[in-house]
């Protein structure tokens, strides 16, 4: 994937899952924030993994500090968004619980 697309994909998830839980649609700058947000886990994730490739891959896969939940599902939300970033710091210091 394009790293455009990736976040575009992400992006687009976020906003699927706001508008099918009933609430409105994100706004354009909600939607620039999560963009932005995004490109920064990517950004995270390919300095902790060692490749681009790699972090898209951990994306799309369980992990076990995260209770095998998918840390692409968790982006959907401010919590999730956190507990990503949380579980790369730990991933950062070799801490894989």
């Amino acid at each position: 994937m394009k790293p455009a697309s990736v976040l575009e994909f992400f992006v687009s998830i976020v906003i699927l899952k706001v508008t099918t839980d009933g609430t409105t649609k994100m706004s354009e700058n909600s939607a620039e924030i999560a963009r932005t947000k995004l490109a920064e886990i990517l950004a995270k994730a390919t300095a902790v993994l060692g490749s681009k490739e790699d972090a898209e891959q951990w994306l799309e896969k369980p992990a076990i500090g995260l209770d095998q939940r998918k840390p692409m599902d968790l982006l959907a939300t401010p919590a999730g968004v956190e507990m990503v970033e949380d579980y790369l710091g730990r991933l950062e210091y070799g801490v894989y619980t």
